[in-house]
């Protein structure tokens, strides 16, 4: 059994005292590209757009590009013209900044103390930047990616949603190859860790120095006290529980995420090279996620609902078995067939009452499974088809 931590950065591992240091941030950063844009513009366009990263809700959009799709417009400058210089600010300048933040001693020795137990540890930062910046800011809390094994560490480059929206932490977990095993969360803010977690089934622990009698139901403390509570906790307890229909709508929206991220990391010709692992191309795996999405469960919904789903762009029939090309090779389309119908069913799942969740009916061969179950099997066929389409492109590297 593997058990893993799920750390967060900022006011946690490290002494970030974020609301001080973004706005000394982002004046470093205005400065340092005075050449090329106005100060003034800058910062507000990177205000602006920061913000609209935050809300990103797509499936298919990076935190990245949601930025990028918002900030250089503002500016009325290419990308790519901005490329070099801030490459050099987050190679030269960034990791100055970390004279403003502390080391936090007791988080350092939480750390090779949970790693002396055999467990893993992956950093759960809201990903609002850059990989280069999120590296540094571990360096600057005295633990070094390079020194320290850490499973995942979340950035803005390869994660679609941010804390506040909830299907951050399924993301973070499909990402991480979570096989179900025990995690907990660990992190300071009830906003960005402790809510979005606690909807999501996901087991917790308030870093705090101060009591408060509205989180005294929450496993609370600063590291000591973590480190008794894990001593004295069965760990295996420590499960996700994702059986609420907001924990399961979040799960079934990661996916798509987590796919798009996997298809990012590998250029086009090795994702469609028609290699097989194990008698299963990537391919194929994508074609599973589809068919299953269609032929059983919009077919399940519209047995509970009695409608008939049509795309909300064209207003046609949602394909059923038989429309689609299953020899094709693009996979692309796959992905976007797949995300197609995947939208379509977490809105309609959003709007469904409880009793339709828990209701037992003919949606299925068996006359007592419920959508509830439905939803949770597809949870784990997801889970599982994204572990293959990971084994299948790292065995190609």
């Amino acid at each position: 059994m593997t058990f893993t931590l799920l750390m967060d950065l900022d006011d946690t591992l490290l002494d970030t005292n974020i609301d001080s240091f973004i706005p000394f941030y982002f004046k470093k950063l205005s400065t340092f590209m005075a050449s090329k844009i106005q100060p003034d513009l800058f910062i507000q366009s990177l205000i602006e757009s920061t913000q609209v990263m935050y809300s990103n809700t797509l499936m298919d959009k990076t935190l990245e590009k949601a930025f990028s799709d918002d900030f250089y417009p503002r500016l009325g400058i290419d990308e790519a013209e901005l490329k070099d210089s801030l490459e050099q600010f987050y190679d030269n300048i960034f990791p100055t900044l970390g004279s403003v933040t502390k080391i936090r001693p007791e988080a350092i020795e939480f750390v090779e103390w949970a790693f002396s137990q055999g467990w893993e540890i992956a950093i759960a930062t809201d990903p609002l930047f850059p990989r280069k910046a999120i590296l540094h800011r571990l360096r600057w809390a005295g633990l070094a990616p390079e020194k320290y094994p850490f499973k995942l560490i979340s950035d803005f480059q390869h994660f679609h949603f941010v804390k506040a929206n909830g299907v951050f932490y399924p993301e973070f977990l499909f990402q991480m190859g979570w096989n179900e095993e025990p995690v907990l969360m660990v992190g300071d803010s009830l906003k960005r860790e402790i809510e979005p977690c606690v909807k999501n089934g996901v087991p917790v622990f308030l870093l705090t120095q101060d009591y408060s009698s509205d989180t005294d139901h929450l496993p609370s403390g600063w590291f000591g006290n973590l480190k008794d509570f894990l001593k004295n906790i069965d760990i295996n307890s420590l499960k996700v529980n994702n059986s609420t229909p907001e924990a399961i709508i979040s799960f079934l929206k990661a996916t798509p995420a987590v796919i798009n991220t996997q298809m990012l990391l590998h250029d086009s010709e090795h994702i469609t090279r028609n290699f097989d692992h194990k008698d299963m191309s990537y391919k194929d795996t994508l074609t599973k996620l589809r068919d299953l999405e269609r032929d059983v469960n919009l077919t399940a919904l519209e047995k509970i609902t009695g409608e008939k789903y049509r795309n909300s762009a064209t207003g046609e029939l949602i394909p059923h078995q038989g429309i689609i090309n299953k020899d094709s090779n693009e996979i692309l389309d796959t992905y976007n067939e797949f995300l197609s119908l995947r939208k379509i069913m977490v809105d309609k799942l959003s709007v469904l009452s409880l009793h339709e969740w828990n209701g037992s009916g003919k949606i299925t061969n068996s006359d007592k499974s419920t959508l509830m179950d439905l939803m949770k099997n597809t949870i784990e066929q997801d889970r599982v088809q994204i572990f293959r389409g990971r084994q299948i492109l790292e065995s190609q590297i």
